[in-house]
């Protein structure tokens, strides 16, 4: 007997966090593990300042250890872009993962609301699917912007958690967290249907919330490159702390299914590194003819189970023969398309305006020069070649009149 095949749980997630909207009704508000985006039409839920890369979580049975601060001092800012009604709103704020996975309520952490004299900002605390929320206002008078100076971070028993049914992650072995910051707004046609409200969320840089661990991983604070040719080669500076002479730098590229597609370590020059700043050489891409600039990731590991938490970098394609030109080119006689040429364009950029299109030839740099060249030589024959054709039977016509005559 055949039976049908179960897709795998997995499957089932790609599937849900591809297919995702931020657009939903206001009866049926999406759960704390929906994926959303941070940005939508001329809305955007911002990070101003980011919490600082450590906080010592506190116990149930220890007191408060304050709120989460910002670096190098006062508290992390969210802002909410492109917002020009005079209602107020209200902010969310929980404890999310860190991981590569998608964003989700941490397992092993809560928020927690930290009250007293030299907190400035208003919050409730509530809970949703067993998930405590800061629920914090969002004020035109205030510009949008939120202080968020209430918000501390709260460690549960990892026996409590490890022991309910399903649970697979390890407390001890999980100690890195996000604040994640949520917004509704309503919209009104045309932008969006009557009734529905847009969903944003924003989660902040990864934060390590074990003592133990913040003294042992590598952190990246800042790099002196976030973008650099395919071809790779340039340096690359890393400032940060808990760097040791065995670490390593990887850049790396995920698909949209979270799998891993290529990784690369770089070359590190240990005679000008040091604890607090390293200095590598950019690896070359796999894909050397990509039209395109490409979004991956590099991260600092200082052993198995020791990384940093990953940082975004970009390859832009090599030098490349810009043509600009009218679509109509290709479907019309030659003299309605407008022409222009530009040669060792560092950075490729797919753009229409009017319309005009980018066509990009990617050609090694001694060939720029002839190529175009070669190529305005080609559109000028075809451009003139009609007037040629009409020039030559004239001169004929002309000559057999002169003959004639004679």
């Amino acid at each position: 007997m055949d039976y049908l095949s179960v897709p795998p749980a997995l499957a089932w997630g790609r599937t849900r966090a591809s297919a995702h909207s931020p657009l939903f009704r206001s009866n049926a508000l999406p759960p704390l593990d929906w994926p959303l985006p941070s940005q939508f039409d001329q809305y955007e839920l911002r990070i101003e300042v980011q919490p600082r890369p450590h906080h010592r979580a506190h116990y149930e049975t220890e007191g408060s250890r304050g709120a989460v601060k910002a670096t190098p001092t006062g508290h992390p800012v969210v802002k909410l872009c492109g917002y020009t009604e005079r209602k107020p709103l209200s902010l969310q704020v929980f404890v999310g993962t860190a991981d590569d996975r998608s964003i989700r309520p941490h397992p092993f952490y809560q928020i927690h609301r930290v009250t007293g004299k030299m907190v400035g900002t208003a919050s409730h605390e509530s809970v949703q699917a067993g998930t405590k929320l800061l629920d914090i206002p969002l004020t035109p008078e205030n510009n949008m912007t939120a202080l968020i100076d209430c918000a501390g971070i709260l460690k549960l028993r990892n026996s409590d958690i490890e022991l309910r049914k399903g649970e697979t992650d390890v407390g001890r072995k999980n100690t890195r967290v996000r604040l994640v910051f949520r917004t509704h707004l309503h919209l009104a046609p045309p932008v969006a249907p009557p009734g529905r409200v847009l969903a944003l969320q924003v989660a902040s840089l990864p934060i390590e919330c074990s003592q133990r661990s913040a003294q042992e991983l590598p952190v990246i604070e800042s790099v002196s490159l976030t973008s650099c040719s395919v071809e790779g080669g340039e340096e690359l500076l890393l400032s940060g702390t808990n760097f040791l002479p065995i670490s390593r730098v990887l850049f790396m590229e995920r698909g949209t299914d979270g799998k891993l597609q290529w990784e690369e370590e770089a070359h590190v020059d240990r005679d000008n590194s040091s604890e607090c700043l390293l200095c590598v050489r950019v690896p070359a891409y796999s894909d050397l003819s990509v039209s395109r600039p490409v979004s991956i990731s590099l991260y600092v590991s200082n052993g198995k189970r020791k990384r940093s938490s990953t940082h975004s970098f970009k390859y832009l394609p090599s030098e490349c023969l810009i043509l600009l030109c009218s679509p109509l080119i290709f479907y019309l006689h030659p003299p309605l398309a407008e022409v222009t040429l530009c040669w060792s364009v560092k950075y490729y950029r797919t753009c229409f305006k009017d319309n005009l299109i980018v066509l990009s030839l990617l050609l090694p740099k001694y060939f720029t020069f002839f190529t175009s060249i070669l190529i305005v030589s080609l559109l000028l024959l075809r451009y003139f070649s009609s007037f040629i054709i009409f020039y030559c039977f004239f001169c004929l016509s002309v000559l057999r009149n002169c003959n004639i005559k004679n």
